[in-house]
């Protein structure tokens, strides 16, 4: 069989992103490698990983190059043209399986940390309403920058829910609501230490926001 490499192949990036994604899956069949275990092998994060093997993103030279090293696979192969379409079919059906029974559990995840997260905004706007921030523009201050990245933590926890598999910068945004988190954690630190908030709503605010970070710390 004559091999076709990426000079040859004449395909548009589209094309070429769901041959390479056909030849990951079938050396990944043929050596009975799962995502889960390429992820953890690689290094390469799972979500990541999983829209190369589905088409979705074409990988950079370098990350095919990892995968070739890992798989002890020809990095040209990657480029071979050696599908039909059963046999496309049938491999991207057991892929697809395995992303959704993951992207199942994941996108429950990450509902149930957005629940979270929306309910300590409803809980700092009760905060707000209770507290006479009029007339203390530190207070005022500080609980504007918790909505503030109270808001930001929801819409970045809804988009992820939503897609979590599509989006290419998952890490970035794990890493951004991490960094949402701490900055939720700091500004509760500063308004207890400041006696503007007792023990108690201080320890329910922390336990839901250490929910959330545990959330994305596992991803």
């Amino acid at each position: 069989m004559k091999k076709t490499v990426f000079s040859d192949l004449g395909l548009s990036s589209n094309q070429l992103a769901q041959v390479v994604g056909f030849n990951i899956i079938r050396v990944m069949n043929a050596k009975k490698i799962s995502l889960k275990e390429l992820s953890q092998m690689t290094g390469i994060h799972y979500h990541q990983l999983s829209s190369y093997a589905r088409g979705i993103h074409l990988p950079a030279a370098s990350i095919l190059y990892v995968l070739a090293k890992t798989l002890s696979f020809p990095m040209e192969s990657f480029f071979e043209m050696r599908r039909t379409d059963d046999a496309a079919s049938s491999t991207h059906q057991v892929a697809d399986t395995e992303v959704l029974d993951y992207m199942d559990t994941e996108t429950r995840a990450f509902e149930n940390a957005l629940e979270i997260v929306k309910g300590i905004n409803a809980k700092f706007l009760s905060y707000k309403e209770s507290m006479p921030i009029q007339d203390d523009p530190f207070l005022r201050h500080c609980i504007l920058l918790l909505q503030q990245d109270a808001i930001s933590l929801v819409s970045l926890l809804h988009r992820t829910s939503r897609n979590p598999v599509a989006n290419s910068l998952f890490d970035n945004t794990v890493n951004d609501g991490q960094q949402y988190c701490k900055n939720i954690s700091f500004l509760l630190d500063t308004l207890k230490q400041n006696k503007y908030l007792t023990q108690d709503l201080y320890d329910e605010y922390v336990a839901d926001i250490q929910s959330i970070s545990d959330t994305l710390k596992s991803y």
